[in-house]
């Protein structure tokens, strides 16, 4: 039971880290590509904007039978938009690239919330996403420091580019986490009676 629940959280991190080292390195990437300061800020901003968007967008076509397609999915765009950022100059191009990035990112990360809630169904809300949050801030705080290695290592476009190996890894790790996941059905179906049905609580996280 705690495979996939692991396997979803160690993914979420990886996920995370990609995604927080690509925008370490985004604008001096942009700058090192001849952009402008003043265009810099709205391509920055079009990732954000995107990644708003499409997680409303997420929210409306989520289902528990398509959700381990929408999450691998999210990172699979996502991969695909660093290494095209990587060797994209043109600065219109590199906007739309930054929007497809953040498409990725909201489908992957919103997606792999639900599918989180639907591994842990019937336990404390509030727990479950403290700790899918808490695993985000650690991609995150970690990414700093990976990004700058990674670019000091391999120069902005080379780091871009192998950072893409990154949510492919993690869409390895969300598909296998949510090979078994459980449909809302699933639960009903333990209760043959609701009215016979004992009190229950919410579960603890591990169990």
């Amino acid at each position: 039971r705690r495979a996939p629940l692991i396997a979803l959280l160690a993914a979420t991190m990886v996920f995370t880290l990609g995604d927080g080292s690509v925008q370490v390195l985004l604008s001096p990437h942009l700058q090192a590509q001849g952009a402008a300061d003043a265009v810099i800020g709205p391509i920055i901003a079009g990732y954000s904007a995107a990644a708003l968007c499409f997680r409303f967008v997420t929210g409306a076509v989520y289902s528990a039978d398509r959700i381990r397609w929408l999450v691998a999915g999210g990172c699979v765009l996502q991969s695909a938009a660093f290494v095209a950022i990587a060797n994209a100059a043109d600065p219109l191009l590199l906007g739309m690239l930054a929007a497809v990035n953040g498409i990725g990112f909201a489908v992957a990360s919103t997606g792999g919330l639900a599918a989180l809630m639907e591994l842990r169904q019937g336990a404390n809300a509030g727990v479950v996403m403290a700790w899918y949050t808490g695993c985000i801030g650690i991609g995150y705080a970690a990414a700093g420091f990976a990004g700058g290695l990674a670019g000091d290592l391999l120069g902005l476009s080379g780091a871009i580019t192998a950072l893409g190996v990154i949510p492919l890894l993690a869409a390895l790790g969300f598909a296998g986490a949510l090979r078994a996941n459980p449909s809302a059905s699933a639960a009903t179906e333990r209760v043959v009676d609701p009215s016979r049905a004992a009190p229950s609580r919410p579960r603890g996280w591990w169990s």
